[in-house]
């Protein structure tokens, strides 16, 4: 598909930035984005590099799916090298707002195509139209910009724990196929279908991808409870630890303090000594 002017000023345009956003609050690197020179000059270096690879590589993208691909590793190359921020957490945060964006376009765009345009070539040759069916897709990813700020709990887990960043990778990438590959089959097999199993097909593509995505994200979440369970445990035993470190501590320095009084060092020196004994030998 090429990309024209217009087309990258009122669709590509709007979409960098705000996926740009959503990737660095995900990210969790917002002060980045606070509004100074520096940070402002960054930003749109970034945003023309995004649109640069858009122009550049959508055209050789034959197909959605392969798109949102590019879409993924483009955006973590790009953001990479202009913020210095970890590739591996980039991964994870580009899959998460593409899937969003895959997610938002499937459930509705699948169905403008077949009963508005009657074609995918119409649907992309009709400019205004995909302008409209883009306003809803950014509304609802600013308002995802506001749900991220919000609950935080699965991306802190995948900032410390990368095999479940790279499980999380793995399971957006197999939501973005299955959503993809049923679209594009309901898109195909449409005017070769009665009224009835247009319907019927159209209810089974929306409650496939809303399974799939209900399924692996609930699953995702209960791992994630159990990281933060074991983060929180391992933080209580190190908390008594150092509390019991702390209690022998003031009892030895108190029984010095009593010795030391009473001017008996050679006592004093073995207490010192009996401590040192207790304490972990350095490497």
């Amino acid at each position: 598909m090429k990309i024209g002017l217009m087309m990258l000023l009122i669709l590509s345009l709007p979409e960098a930035i705000i996926n740009l956003i959503m990737i660095i609050t995900v990210s969790e690197k917002s002060d980045v984005l606070q509004l100074n020179i520096k940070n402002t000059i960054r930003f749109v270096i970034t945003i023309a590099l995004m649109l640069t690879a858009t122009c550049i590589l959508k055209p050789l993208s034959n197909t959605v799916l392969l798109s949102y691909l590019v879409n993924i590793f483009s955006y973590t190359i790009i953001i990479c090298i202009m913020y210095r921020i970890n590739i591996g957490i980039l991964l994870f945060c580009s899959s998460v707002v593409v899937l969003l964006v895959s997610t938002l376009e499937n459930i509705f765009i699948p169905f403008v195509i077949t009963y508005v345009t009657h074609g995918v070539e119409a649907y992309f040759n009709n400019l205004p139209l995909m302008f409209l069916c883009s306003l809803p897709i950014r509304g609802l990813q600013v308002y995802g910009i506001y749900i991220i700020n919000k609950y935080k709990a699965v991306l802190i887990v995948s900032r410390f724990d990368k095999k479940f960043r790279i499980f999380f990778v793995v399971c957006n990438l197999i939501i973005l196929v299955t959503q993809n590959v049923f679209s594009k089959m309901y898109i195909d097999n449409f005017n070769d279908t009665s009224l009835l199993l247009q319907i019927l097909y159209a209810a089974c593509l929306l409650a496939i991808i809303l399974t799939v995505y209900i399924f692996i994200y609930s699953f995702m979440y209960s791992i994630a409870k159990g990281i933060i369970k074991r983060m929180d445990d391992s933080y209580k035993k190190l908390e008594y630890k150092y509390s019991e470190l702390e209690d022998n501590t003031s009892i030895a320095f108190s029984k010095l303090h009593s010795i030391l009084k009473n001017n008996n060092v050679e006592e004093a020196i073995n207490v010192i000594e009996s401590i040192l004994r207790e304490l972990p030998k350095p490497k």
